[in-house]
């Protein structure tokens, strides 16, 4: 979940209260990934990156 706005803060809260690992990144770090953007190669790559390593808060 990128950490874009307050609106972020009851899905994050909910899904957490559900037993999900939540993982809160910065947009500027997802910001400079190259290539096309979309919301949706947004998720992909930040499930990619987690997959393969821990994300920093």
């Amino acid at each position: 979940m990128k950490s874009t706005g307050v609106y972020r803060i009851t899905l994050f809260e909910l899904l957490e209260s559900r037993g999900l690992d939540v993982f809160l990144v910065n947009a500027r770090h997802v910001k400079n990934v190259s290539g096309r953007k979309s919301d949706v190669l947004d998720c992909q790559w930040l499930a990619a990156v987690a997959d393969a390593a821990p994300l920093a808060g």
